[in-house]
This record gives C-alpha cells, sequence and structure tokens, in this order.
C-alpha cells in the first residue's frame, strides 16, 4: 500500500473508531451512524472472505481497499472471486492526499471559517442539520455531540455574512489532516463554498504545520479537489448488505 494511501486509510479509520465502533474478531464495527464495518486489515480478501461469518445486530456498510485495478461497478464484482452474494457494490470513493510543502493558495476573504465549541450543542445540533441537507440523508447528531469532545476532531462551518452555508469535520493523526462531512445544502449550490471552504481549511492545515491533507472523494467533489492539487492515491469501495 502507498504511503499517502495508508496516511488516508490510517486518518478515515482512526476518525470511525472515535465515533463509536465494537470489535467483533478481525473485524471494526459502528454502534450507529455512520454504519461502517471493516477488517482490521481493510484488504479486500480478507474482508469479503470472512464477511459472511459477522452476526451484527444492524445493517453496515461494509468497507474494503481494493487490490485490483478495476474501474465500474460490473468488472469490480468481477474481480472478487467468492463475493458474499449479500451484498452488493453500493459507491466507490477515491482516496485523495495532498502534500502541503511548497503550496500557495488564494485567500477567500468574502467568506470565513469558523470552528464549534464542543460544549455547544445549539451549534452542533445546527452543523448536523445542514450537513444532513448537503447529503441527502441523517447525520447523527449524538454521534458527532461524542466525537467533537475528542482534541483531535474539529467541526467547522463556512459563513457568509453570518449565514452558515457549508460544513466539514476536520481529524487529525500526526502530520495528517482528515476532512470529513464537507457539505453544502442544495440551495447554496453553485456560488463556489465546496472552494472556498477547502480553501481555509488548507490554510488551516499550513498554519498548524501539517504536512499532508486526506479526502475522500465521490465523483461529485472529484474536480474540485484535483483543481486544487489533490491526488488520486488509491480507491475504497463500498458494499451494502441485501
Amino acid at each position: 500500500m502507498k504511503l499517502a494511501s495508508q496516511k488516508n486509510i490510517q486518518n478515515m479509520v482512526s476518525l470511525w473508531q472515535r465515533y463509536g465502533a465494537r470489535k467483533q474478531g478481525a473485524f471494526w464495527y459502528s454502534n450507529s451512524w455512520p454504519n461502517r464495518v471493516w477488517h482490521d486489515a481493510l484488504a479486500e480478501n480478507q474482508t469479503i472472505a470472512q464477511a459472511h461469518n459477522l452476526q451484527l445486530d444492524r445493517p453496515q456498510k461494509l468497507v474494503v481497499y481494493p487490490v485490483q485495478s478495476c474501474t465500474g461497478l460490473s468488472s469490480s464484482l468481477g474481480c472478487k472471486a467468492g463475493l458474499n452474494s449479500a451484498l452488493t457494490l453500493g459507491f466507490q470513493l477515491q482516496l485523495m492526499n495532498l502534500n502541503l510543502t511548497g503550496r500557495q493558495f488564494p485567500h477567500c476573504d468574502k467568506t470565513e471559517l469558523t470552528s464549534i465549541s464542543p460544549n455547544d450543542d445549539k451549534l452542533i445540533h445546527a452543523f448536523s442539520k445542514l450537513c444532513s441537507l448537503g447529503f441527502g440523508y441523517t447525520i447523527d447528531t449524538g454521534v458527532l455531540q461524542k466525537v467533537v469532545q475528542d482534541n483531535d476532531v474539529k467541526l467547522v462551518f463556512l459563513s457568509v455574512a453570518n449565514r452558515q452555508v457549508a460544513t466539514a469535520l476536520l481529524h487529525c493523526t500526526g502530520d495528517t489532516l482528515g476532512v470529513y462531512q464537507l457539505a453544502v445544502p442544495e440551495q447554496y449550490r453553485g456560488r463556489g463554498y465546496a472552494k472556498s471552504i477547502m480553501l481555509h481549511i488548507l490554510h488551516y492545515a499550513q498554519r498548524n504545520e501539517f504536512e499532508f491533507v486526506s479526502l475522500q472523494a465521490s465523483e461529485m467533489g472529484l474536480g474540485i479537489y484535483q483543481k486544487l492539487g489533490f491526488s488520486i492515491s488509491g480507491r475504497i469501495d463500498v458494499y451494502q448488505q441485501l
């Protein structure tokens, strides 16, 4: 596994564990949202082969790091000998990394990045609501209230004229700052807010002397991140139970 992919995955899995996760054999699984289950190694062959032995109390999304170079749903499924018949490929995310060394980024003077105090339940609820609107599914406020108590986690808003228009969750592990829950509700899209919040985050990362920024991108956000200098270091596949 490439170093960039390794840093990305370590940051991601660390956050999932902070959200709340239980251990069953070599597998971890979420207590609630985001409903993820993964093998200690995250390796495709081990995860898929052993998934049928899991006895879980709620539907979970099985996450694997594929070794094969496959693209698209049909070819990806064809790569996996012995795929559990109770699983279907739900979606794929690109692992993206940016080395901040020597980088310069423009400033966004018309927008502001504000962080949420761990004790401000009102703003945490507002974050959950705005983030849920952006993703189109419900974000568990209780999980956010729990995870923001960790010094390595921050919830941030992008604000324009005191109006909150976008969200992001930041999680640090070592020299890497991970970006999650970056959401812009439909009513605020098309105004450059996704790029704006990312630029604020990149400046934050540089001020705090992080060397790398990592995230997992869907097709929707891929172009924005690549224009900012992010490169693809790998991919994760997320399977859903039938």
